[in-house]
């Protein structure tokens, strides 16, 4: 109920009322009513109240009346009502000055009225229209009810929601739109009025938001944002809205609890099946129950790029759970056959073969996926590590390859990033990886690669791209010279200088390979201590 609203009602017609201040603020709502004739009544309230008085404890002078009212206003009184004659015989001037500049409505009545009369009136009024506000909440509640138990989901949740409001309603989670109901509204409409109201324009749609609560209080799991496109947001649409969060925010609560027992499943299959302890047709059913039917697996381990300095925060874990998460719903939707199960900071993911796909067009469709979405995730698609094992065609040979794949990652982790390792075949990089700890190796890239770099450090011109350069393109001069963009005598100089810093001549195979393998290592070797 508003100041308006009650300058409506027939009790307060017979005191003639005029506004005096604050004509601008009459849509402000009332909490109560109350009367009052005691100096300090600021003290004695809690804001909301319409305040209802004939004078006596405004004050006589002008500072007294000054400061009755920037203590009303400061306290949050929605209003003041001044009955004039017993105190005052017209509005006191300094008073309605006050009121206006500490925004705070002024209403005088011309004639008498029977305060008792006023409260009684408005009080019932907040209570009825509390009343019916209730029962509107009610019926809407159980209609939201109704429709989770006839198996309904958020969507059914937000378009009830938004049919009831009369306006569209969102379900944002940070700085993405997971769930709409559009209420006849374009998506770009919606997303445009969500980012004028989360800028705080002033040509931004009024709206309510509220946080969907998850079982962390510290973490929901979004908040559902109701537009004021369509329609003014009253009192009903706050109470529709507190009714929905409750449901929307218990359905991604069951949701989570479904998915997690249903990931939980498959990644048991997949560890049994690491461990060697489920047969072929055991196997095969438990993966037809999970709608997986393919002839041809590949299996995929996923992990962690591996961090030279510090430990992954818990904003990281988080990420991670929701990079799998997100990634077992788009293969879901995409309707690739695929088991998934993850902990943590890996996860093993089988796939199956499309009829005439091959296995390299299966590992770049899988890590093409598992890359966008870490990307999305982490702002990187480089922070995932996907190592491809072996083809199988029956869930017998699926442990050894997931194995395979398993094997491969810290190694994988360790070297460049590429958008998928082939863990069947023979890596130079990961061999170099694997032996990271030993002495040898770094005694092997002293010796052939520390005259070039002390060289390096102490003159401009480098020669250390020239070498890996002449290595890559397997000691052809003319392919280097045009990689560089070198003419060939400069290139000719750069050699004859490398071959003295080396002390061998680079047209020896051995030497030549043995500074390729030199150059390979120091580069996944990184800044690993020697």
């Amino acid at each position: 109920m508003t100041i308006a609203d009650v300058l409506d009602l027939p009790v307060l017609r017979r005191g003639v009322p005029e506004v005096t201040a604050g004509a601008d603020l009459l849509d402000r709502p009332i909490r109560w009513v109350h009367a009052a004739e005691v100096p300090n009544i600021a003290s004695l309230l809690k804001g909301g109240e319409l305040l209802l008085t004939t004078g006596l404890g405004l004050g006589a002078g002008v500072q007294e009346q000054r400061a009755t009212a920037a203590a009303l206003a400061a306290r949050g009184v929605a209003g003041l009502v001044l009955e004039l004659g017993a105190t005052f015989a017209a509005p006191p001037a300094a008073l309605a000055t006050a009121c206006a500049r500490n925004e705070l409505p002024l209403i005088v009545l011309h004639r008498p009225v029977p305060f008792v009369e006023v409260t009684e009136t408005i009080h019932a009024e907040i209570v009825n229209n509390q009343f019916a506000l209730m029962q509107r909440g009610e019926e809407l509640h159980r209609r939201f009810t109704d429709l989770m138990l006839r198996g309904a989901g958020v969507p059914e949740v937000l378009d009830a929601l938004a049919e009831a409001t009369g306006n569209p309603v969102l379900l944002r989670r940070g700085d993405d739109v997971i769930a709409h109901a559009a209420h006849g509204r374009s998506r770009r409409d919606l997303l445009a009025a969500l980012d004028g109201h989360a800028r705080g324009l002033p040509s931004a749609p009024a709206a309510l938001e509220r946080p969907v609560p998850s079982g962390d209080p510290e973490r929901p799991s979004g908040a559902l944002v109701l537009l004021a496109l369509d329609r003014e947001l009253d009192g009903f649409a706050e109470v529709a809205l507190e009714r929905a969060v409750a449901l929307v925010g218990l359905a991604l609560i069951q949701d989570r609890a479904e998915e997690t027992l249903a990931h939980r499943e498959r990644g048991a299959l997949l560890g049994e099946l690491l461990r060697g302890g489920v047969g072929e047709s055991e196997a095969a059913a438990r993966a037809a129950a999970f709608g997986f039917r393919s002839e041809t697996l590949l299996p995929l381990a996923v992990g962690r790029r591996a961090r030279r300095v510090g430990r992954l925060t818990e904003d990281e874990d988080a990420r991670w759970v929701q990079i799998w998460r997100e990634l077992r719903r788009e293969l879901e939707h995409r309707r690739t056959p695929a088991l998934l199960g993850g902990v943590e900071d890996q996860a093993l993911l089988v796939v199956g073969l499309r009829r005439g796909e091959t296995r390299a067009e299966a590992a770049e469709r899988a890590a093409r996926l598992v890359r966008a979405e870490t990307e999305r995730q982490l702002g990187s698609a480089g922070g995932a590590v996907i190592c491809v094992g072996r083809e199988v065609t029956s869930w017998s040979e699926l442990g050894a390859a997931m194995e395979q794949a398993l094997e491969a990652l810290p190694a994988a982790s360790e070297v460049p990033d590429r958008p998928w390792h082939d863990a069947a075949a023979p890596d130079v990089d990961r061999l170099f990886a694997s032996l990271r700890g030993e002495p040898a190796l770094h005694e092997f890239v002293g010796a052939r690669l520390d005259a070039v770099l002390a060289h390096d450090r102490r003159r401009a011109a480098k020669l250390l791209p020239t070498l890996e350069s002449y290595c890559e393109h397997g000691g052809q001069k003319a392919a280097t010279a045009r990689a560089l963009g070198l003419e060939r005598p400069s290139l000719y100089h750069r050699i004859a200088r490398l071959e003295t810093l080396l002390g061998s001549s680079l047209a020896d195979p051995d030497t030549l390979l043995g500074v390729h393998l030199a150059l390979r290592a120091r580069r996944t070797l990184g800044d690993a201590p020697r």
